[in-house]
């Protein structure tokens, strides 16, 4: 939200609802009686040992390292390396990020983006999903839509938003 970091514990347990506020109001008092200023990297480690235990985070990190492609199609392999990608709590860049990507993918899908040297992630997944569906043309069209629906609306939730040059089949380029 770009505010001040004094305002970040008052905007954030202003939200809090159920047992998180039960438990932040028990908190607040207890550090308040203790004298201690309450800052908002306070607050995120208090609230994280209680709601989200270490432990917990470090599977979740151990499952996104391991992650691989398998059978899932390309967008359904980026769901799940993005909505694991925030337990890995390292410093990162966009290349190390595509380059992780990447290694997890099917060989056959791997093999032709390692050419392109894309080091923007969201590149990076449309082309793995447009080479996906040509794949998937040469055995036969077995997930064809699948694969180019989600060409066009990875990264766009499929709002409409425009798509991109790389957003149709090969075929419908050259017709």
């Amino acid at each position: 939200m770009g505010c001040a970091e004094e305002r970040k514990v008052l905007y954030t347990t202003y939200i809090l609802t159920g047992d998180a506020k039960m438990w932040w109001h028990k908190a607040r008092a207890m550090l308040e009686a203790q004298g201690e200023v309450i800052t908002w990297a306070m607050f995120r480690s208090s609230s994280l040992g209680k709601f989200f235990a270490s432990h917990v985070h470090a599977a979740k990190k151990q499952v996104f390292l391991n992650l691989v492609q398998g059978n899932s199609l390309v967008y359904e392999y980026a769901i799940q390396f993005e909505r694991l990608y925030k337990f890995y709590s390292h410093l990162t860049s966009e290349e190390w990020r595509c380059q992780r990507f990447s290694d997890g993918l099917r060989t056959n899908i791997k093999r032709i983006l390692i050419l392109l040297r894309i080091t923007e992630f969201a590149d990076l997944v449309n082309q793995a999903t447009i080479i996906e569906s040509l794949n998937a043309e040469d055995v036969g069209g077995v997930g064809k839509a699948l694969s180019n629906r989600a060409a066009s609306s990875y990264g766009n939730g499929g709002k409409g938003a425009k798509k991109g040059p790389y957003s149709r089949s090969l075929r419908q380029q050259q017709s």
